[in-house]
């Protein structure tokens, strides 16, 4: 069974926040779900992290700035 989808939590992909993505499991831009695979620290040019679309399972690797343009959103399973 699958649970519920829960709150949202807006991810503006500034580095502060880049560090909390893999602390969630799962993002959305409000149409497509990703699994957060990895984050990696770049010095000085901010940093990178993986994604994986979980429609087409493809892995795809994105800026820091692509991923504020993608106004990325936590995903929280549900109670209940």
């Amino acid at each position: 069974m699958i649970p519920p989808l829960g709150s949202l939590r807006p991810f503006s992909g500034h580095s502060g926040e880049l560090r909390e993505l893999p602390s969630c499991r799962y993002v959305t831009d409000g149409r497509r779900l990703f699994r957060v695979v990895s984050r990696l620290p770049s010095r000085g040019r901010g940093g990178l992290a993986e994604l994986e679309d979980c429609l087409t399972l493809r892995v795809a690797c994105y800026t820091e700035r692509e991923l504020a343009t993608m106004r990325l959103r936590a995903v929280t399973a549900g109670g209940g």
